[in-house]
């Protein structure tokens, strides 16, 4: 036997309305997640000095703002910055020193340092990024830990030496390159020569523990070569 039930239209409205107002229907958009990354900027730029940092922290906005002013040779903090495709530029007096803006990508989660890089021509890139890690990756165990990057103004690349033991640690860094971390654990005294000579220009002297991190940057020109450490990392806590 079937049974069939007929509606009246105003039937089936009543029916519709409730149905509908039983449902929960969020009256506002969800929030996006707040995505971070923490970095740090470097001044390298011989060919400036002394530099105003701008970045637009909301994208596609126009809406610059200043970060931090940063002397010649030298750096930022970590800051806790939006991740995603962020605009920047510097300025040098109050004036802008390029001719347009630089766009590059903060990755979420990440640990990276920004170099101001100087500029040899116009076509050069006036920034660089080098990531470091995750900031939740743990920090090498039984060993430190050293990263070389050319900052020179030289097109050339540079030979470095371990001084102390009188061997290449890296044969041919070009410009802007990054060798990425290598393990080093005690003191050691770093030297600079162009390749097609082995005369050390100059050196840095550094003591790396167990966990700790550092960032040796080459900067000026080949008549003022420098090399200059920072620290990434510290030894961890016990």
């Amino acid at each position: 036997m079937r049974f069939t039930i007929i509606l009246t239209g105003t039937a089936l409205c009543t029916l519709l309305l409730f149905l509908a107002g039983c449902s929960d229907v969020p009256s506002t958009a969800p929030e996006f997640p707040d995505f971070r990354t923490q970095t740090r900027f470097i001044n390298v730029a011989v060919d400036v000095g002394d530099v105003e940092l701008f970045m637009e922290l909301a994208a596609e906005t126009g809406d610059f703002s200043s970060l931090a002013s940063i002397e010649m040779e030298g750096n930022t903090s970590y800051m806790d910055l939006p991740a995603g495709n962020r605009r920047l530029f510097v300025t040098s007096g109050g004036t802008m020193v390029d001719e347009d803006t630089t766009r590059l990508s903060l990755e979420t989660d990440a640990k990276t340092t920004i170099v101001v890089l100087p500029k040899p021509t116009a076509a050069d890139r006036r920034f660089a990024n080098f990531r470091e890690r995750r900031v939740f990756d743990p920090l090498p165990a039984g060993t430190g830990q050293v990263r070389f990057i050319n900052a020179s103004i030289e097109t050339g690349s540079f030979v470095i030496f371990d001084t102390n033991a009188d061997t290449v640690v890296v044969s041919n860094l070009a410009r802007a390159g990054n060798t990425g971390y290598r393990n080093f654990s005690g003191s050691f005294t770093f030297g600079v020569a162009a390749t097609d000579t082995t005369e050390v220009l100059t050196t840095e002297q550094v003591d790396v523990g167990n966990g700790q991190r550092f960032t040796f940057v080459i900067l000026g020109d080949e008549a003022n070569l420098g090399l200059k450490s920072f620290q990434d990392d510290p030894a961890p806590q016990q």
